[in-house]
């Protein structure tokens, strides 16, 4: 028998890279996503990354599970808005 050709997938998403990102690592997200699992990663290049959660016995299981080939973090800007005599600081 032949070996067979790794399955291969590419799914374009129509949204902000930011947006996506959110999608993956949110936990509201993966909970709605991946049934219930969570996601948990090492963020950095060649680090595991598993969505982990309960398997038929009720006890952790890996559902799927990876390596980061590439990691590079998205740094959220945050406007500095003025607040002389406004008694509010951004946070």
């Amino acid at each position: 028998m032949a070996d067979r050709a790794p399955l291969s997938y590419v799914i374009y998403i129509a949204a902000p890279p930011e947006k996506v990102w959110d999608g993956f690592v949110s936990p509201e997200s993966n909970r709605i996503l991946f049934m219930g699992a969570e996601l948990e990663a090492e963020w950095k290049a060649g680090g595991s990354m598993a969505w982990v959660g309960p398997g038929p016995d009720g006890k952790p299981m890996k559902y799927v599970h990876g390596k980061v080939l590439r990691f590079e973090r998205l740094i959220p800007l945050t406007p500095l808005l003025p607040t002389v005599g406004l008694g509010f600081f951004p946070g």
